[in-house]
């Protein structure tokens, strides 16, 4: 048992380590995204393997928190024409 959690540690590192020097080389996956996103979404992608363990590693990270400021918005504002 201890061996398959070693095998999975290092898998899930190597994943992160690969993600991090790929987001420095060639940037984010995303344009909006910061290095925080990048390790998050890496260690999100790693731990869907285990839905339950997905569940509680959500909940204690707060990927919300990180999620929310990243999406560019676009507001359409009708123009009015003034005279005067």
């Amino acid at each position: 048992m201890f061996v398959v959690m070693g095998v999975d540690i290092v898998n899930s590192a190597s994943s992160l380590a690969f993600d991090v020097i790929s987001h420095h080389l060639w940037g984010p996956r995303r344009k909006s995204w910061g290095i925080e996103m990048t390790i998050i979404t890496s260690l999100m992608r790693d731990v869907s393997r285990h839905s339950a363990l997905a569940d509680i590693v959500g909940a204690i990270l707060a990927v919300c928190k990180f999620g929310n400021d990243n999406v560019p918005r676009l507001w359409f504002v009708k123009q009015w024409i003034l005279e005067g």
